[in-house]
């Protein structure tokens, strides 16, 4: 048996991580449309859930499995999160080729995970998704790099453009308090 954790950037911190002693059951029932995936092989995927914040996790979440043929969905999964930030999903079909992710909400935001994609060896995967806590506070954010670029379209017309690169300097998430633009 081999596992394939290929794109997991938290896979050694929770490579050798034990499912929980009482998984939680699926909240909804998976949904395959590709008559394929019935003949593949089953398998196992955990999602490590962390707050990038240091603050708590978001329990009252569902996280959502997608799995992808090509650039269609043709699976999905929801639990609710465990209090020990690891959901596991069994019985996952994995034909070779598929590409698996994984996304939360937290504080009405969407965050997502990385990629796993998977092989014929392929039986289990580790995806990990970190959410941080929401600011609207914009003095954290920095502007990195600013490019101006200059097409000259005639004799007479210049088109400038200006491409401007921002860091956030915070371990918090940057949103807006009424939807508008942050910046």
């Amino acid at each position: 048996e081999q596992t394939n954790l290929e794109g997991s950037d938290s896979a050694a911190s929770t490579a050798g991580a034990e499912p929980p002693e009482s998984t939680p059951q699926p909240a909804e029932t998976p949904v395959e449309t590709a008559p394929e995936a019935a003949s593949a092989e089953l398998g196992t995927i955990f999602i490590e859930v962390a707050n990038g914040s240091g603050g708590d996790l978001p329990l009252d979440s569902d996280v959502i499995l997608h799995g992808y043929d090509g650039m269609e969905e043709i699976y999905t999964q929801t639990i609710s999160l465990p209090e020990n930030g690891l959901a596991v999903f069994e019985e996952v079909p994995m034909p070779p080729g598929r590409v698996y992710l994984a996304t939360a909400e937290f504080d009405g935001l969407a965050y997502g995970s990385n990629l796993i994609q998977v092989d014929e060896s392929t039986t289990e995967g580790l995806l990990g998704i970190t959410v941080f806590d929401a600011t609207t506070d914009t003095s954290v954010l920095s502007i990195e790099r600013l490019h101006i670029f200059f097409e000259f379209l005639g004799p007479d017309t210049i088109q400038v453009i200006e491409l401007v690169l921002l860091a956030n300097n915070s371990a918090t998430t940057v949103t807006s308090e009424d939807d508008s633009p942050v910046v």
